[in-house]
C-alpha cells in the first residue's frame, strides 16, 4: 500500500516494479486487539455518541464457573478449567440472551444505539461491558428511575468479609529514549492470552459489537489517498488503472454535480451516509434502501501540517 501521488514520484524517478516502492512496518487497524484497531473502535462508538447522545446504561456481566449450565455439562471427575470450550459457549448464550431481552425485550426502555465488548481476566474468566443509548421517551431522567432497576449493596464488613477486597494499580514505565519502538515485539510481549480466550477466538465469537454501524469516511489531499497493490505489479498498470482514482471523497463530489437526488438533498460528506450507500467494489454511491448508519471522518489534526 502506498499514496497515490507517492506512485507518480517514484515513476518519473525511473522506478517501475512495484515491490521497490518504500516499505513500512507495523501492527495494522485490521488486527483486532491492537492499538490501532481499539482506536478506532473508540472512535466508532464516540461517533454514535454524537449522533445518539451519551450513554444511559454500563452494564457488565461476568462468567461464573458455579452457573447450572455449566456445572451440568461436567463430568464427575472434571473441572471448569479444564473445560474452556464450555465455559466460552456459555458465556457467549449468556451475552447473546442479555442482547435479547435489552434490544429485543426493550427491559430498560427502546433502544437506539448499544456497544459491547468482551474481555478477558488473567484467570481467564470473560467478561462483557456493554452501553445502551436509549430513546428519548425512554431516558432515565430521575433517581427514581434509576433506582427502577438498579440494586446496590455494600457487603458486611464483620459477616461477608470474603466479599469484600482491596485493589491495587501499578504501572511499568521505561523512560530510556533510545529503546526502539517495534509495535509487533511490543503487543507480543504484552500479550497474555487465557485458554477460554483462545477457544472464543477460534469459534470466531464477536470480539466486540456495535449498531447502527459506523462507517468511516476517507479524507485526503488529491492524489494523496492510499492505494494497494500487488508487489509484482508495474507501476504503469497501477496508475493506468481508473478505479484508483476513485474514493469516498472524490465521489461525493461528483454525485453532489451529477446526480439530481444529491444536489437536492445538498447534504454534507458526514450527512451522505444517511441517504447513500457505498460499494467498495465498484466504487460508486447508490441509493440506500433500508437499514440506519453512522458516518464518521477520519481524524485529521492540525499539528500533522500538510501532507
Amino acid at each position: 500500500m502506498s499514496i497515490l501521488g507517492g506512485l507518480f514520484d517514484v515513476l518519473r524517478l525511473g522506478e517501475r516494479d512495484a515491490s521497490n516502492v518504500g516499505k513500512k512496518t507495523f501492527l495494522p487497524n485490521s488486527f483486532i486487539g491492537g492499538p490501532r484497531d481499539m482506536r478506532q473502535r473508540y472512535m466508532d462508538v464516540i461517533a454514535l455518541v454524537q449522533q445518539f447522545g451519551k450513554p444511559d446504561l454500563f452494564i457488565t456481566i461476568t462468567c461464573n464457573p458455579s452457573w447450572p449450565e455449566i456445572k451440568e455439562h461436567l463430568s464427575s471427575s472434571d473441572e471448569v478449567q479444564n473445560r474452556p470450550d464450555l465455559i466460552s459457549r456459555v458465556f457467549r448464550a449468556k451475552v447473546e440472551e442479555l442482547k435479547t431481552d435489552i434490544l429485543k425485550g426493550n427491559i430498560f426502555g427502546k433502544v437506539v444505539a448499544y456497544m459491547y465488548t468482551v474481555e478477558f481476566q488473567k484467570r481467564g474468566l470473560p467478561h462483557a461491558h456493554i452501553l445502551i443509548i436509549l430513546s428519548n421517551e425512554h431516558k432515565l431522567l430521575i433517581a427514581e428511575a434509576y433506582d427502577d432497576i438498579i440494586r446496590a449493596e455494600l457487603p458486611d464488613e464483620c459477616t461477608e468479609s470474603a466479599l469484600r477486597h482491596d485493589k491495587i494499580a501499578f504501572c511499568v514505565q521505561n523512560n530510556d529514549a533510545a529503546i526502539e519502538i517495534d509495535e509487533v515485539k511490543e503487543y507480543r510481549s504484552a500479550r497474555w492470552v487465557s485458554p477460554p480466550e483462545a477457544v472464543w477466538r477460534l469459534l470466531t465469537f464477536a470480539i466486540s459489537e456495535m449498531s447502527p454501524s459506523v462507517y468511516r469516511f476517507q479524507l485526503h489531499l488529491q492524489d494523496q489517498q492510499f492505494v494497494s497493490f500487488r508487489s509484482n505489479t508495474d507501476i504503469n498498470t497501477i496508475l493506468n488503472n481508473p478505479m484508483i482514482r476513485k474514493t469516498m471523497l472524490t465521489e461525493f463530489f461528483y454525485m453532489n454535480k451529477t446526480d439530481k437526488y444529491a444536489i437536492e438533498l445538498n447534504l454534507l460528506y458526514k450527512q451522505f451516509l444517511e441517504y447513500f450507500v457505498w460499494s467498495s467494489s465498484h466504487k460508486v454511491w447508490t441509493r440506500r434502501q433500508k437499514h440506519c448508519a453512522v458516518g464518521r471522518i477520519v481524524t485529521c489534526h492540525p499539528t500533522e501540517g500538510e501532507r
